[in-house]
């Protein structure tokens, strides 16, 4: 009998063993699905047509060395309501330690002024400042949301930056602005054109050529 006991105690800790580690792996392979509403600060009415973007960063340790990386990237914009909805992510690297996720709100004439995370709730201000102050926004919008090791979700930004090279090309007047704007229309040629296949720098350079005869002129 104390050996049948012995038996069924052992058996259900390793039942309970194998059930922990399924939700470990579980929970650190998957992300809820995020959504809210982005609002104009001043007047509180909802705003439509925001570029909603999602990072999802994460700690990797290689031989002792710690750095931040950019696993997947996924966005979407506001509907006539100025609510969104980015769906759950599965399958995560779980690698990872310290996974957390960075949310960014664009719109052209607005600037992000708040994002409360819980509640999901973000305010944007219109942009009163001058031509150069919003110039210098827009390529800080372009390296925010940079996202190196994000492979085909990358795509998910492409028209975030067409239509932060439209707005930058818009405002554009001194040499070194307009090298800029080459610099963010190369920059957009590469989201749209990002793959998980593996790709030789000449053939990924000719995808973006490509894609740039045809697109953003």
């Amino acid at each position: 009998m104390f050996t049948q006991t012995g038996s069924v105690k052992k058996t259900l800790l390793i039942i309970l063993l194998i059930l922990t580690l399924f939700v470990l792996l579980v929970t650190t392979r998957y992300w809820p699905a995020q959504e809210g509403v982005v609002v104009d600060e001043a007047s509180g009415e909802p705003l439509a047509g925001v570029f909603v973007t999602a990072r999802y960063l994460g700690i990797l340790s290689v031989i002792g060395d710690f750095q931040t990386v950019c696993y997947r990237v996924a966005g979407t914009t506001t509907d006539g309501k100025g609510r969104y909805r980015l769906p759950a992510q599965f399958d995560l690297p779980g690698i990872l330690i310290e996974k957390r996720l960075q949310m960014d709100f664009f719109k052209p004439g607005y600037r992000q002024v708040f994002y409360d995370d819980y509640h999901g709730v973000a305010k944007l201000r219109k942009d009163s400042r001058d031509r150069k102050a919003r110039f210098d926004d827009l390529k800080r919008v372009i390296r925010a949301s940079g996202c190196n090791s994000a492979g085909v979700t990358k795509r998910s930004l492409y028209p975030l930056y067409q239509a932060v090279f439209y707005g930058a090309k818009s405002l554009a007047v001194t040499q070194e602005e307009i090298k800029d704007v080459a610099w963010i229309r190369k920059m957009a040629a590469r989201m749209a054109t990002a793959s998980d296949e593996s790709r030789s720098y000449a053939d990924a350079e000719s995808a973006r050529e490509d894609f740039l005869r045809e697109h953003l002129k």
